[in-house]
């Protein structure tokens, strides 16, 4: 009798835990606590680099995205709750948790205040690096390669590389090539004096 009475607790305990709850992807915000404030708000081209910088935050559980009506860049805020906390953030700003998939990588239009979803990465290539603000560790950093084509088939020949960077790092500098494990959409943008181009891999 003991045991069937301990089964029958462990079966009522399990039947009164809460289901756990889905990400909310995309969504209004519509959390009723005015307070709750973004953790920063980083300047990026998509919502997909903006689930990225969540990513990289230890304290970030969900982000808001998108293209106010008449701005010339999108918003991105990164904050410390699920989306459904976030109180309304304004017009054509959509809440996202972290754990969202399909986000759209695609910078967003007025038509498409968020973006849309591109499955299939376009290249990059020959353009200045525009990525997120920060730093990228290099795969590897040469001076052999003479140019931007021979910095690419080195990359092909590398292991996890996915994108270059070919150019001089500061004025007078020689130009180095340098290979990177993320594409040329993550790169951040070059120092100031800086003469580089990026390329994907599948240039």
């Amino acid at each position: 009798m003991q045991t069937v009475a301990v089964l029958a607790t462990l079966l009522a305990a399990a039947t009164a835990s809460p289901l756990v709850a889905r990400d909310s992807c995309n969504v209004t915000p519509a959390g009723s606590n005015a307070s709750v404030k973004p953790l920063s708000a980083p300047s990026v081209s998509t919502a997909d680099l903006c689930r990225q910088q969540c990513a990289a935050n230890p304290s970030c559980k969900a982000f808001v995205f998108g293209l106010p009506p008449n701005a010339q860049s999108p918003t991105c805020q990164l904050y410390a709750v699920p989306a459904a906390q976030i109180p309304s953030a304004g017009t054509n700003l959509n809440a996202f948790d972290i754990g969202c998939s399909n986000v759209p990588n695609v910078a967003p239009t007025a038509d498409h205040p968020q973006g849309q979803r591109q499955n299939k990465r376009a290249n990059q290539c020959g353009v200045a690096p525009s990525g997120p603000a920060g730093t990228e560790s290099p795969l590897r950093t040469t001076t052999t390669p003479g140019s931007l084509d021979a910095c690419l088939a080195l990359c092909r020949q590398t292991a996890g590389c996915e994108s270059v960077e070919y150019g001089s790092p500061s004025a007078g500098a020689p130009a180095q090539c340098i290979l990177f494990k993320v594409p040329v959409a993550s790169l951040p943008p070059p120092a100031s004096g800086a003469s580089i181009v990026a390329s994907d891999l599948g240039c």
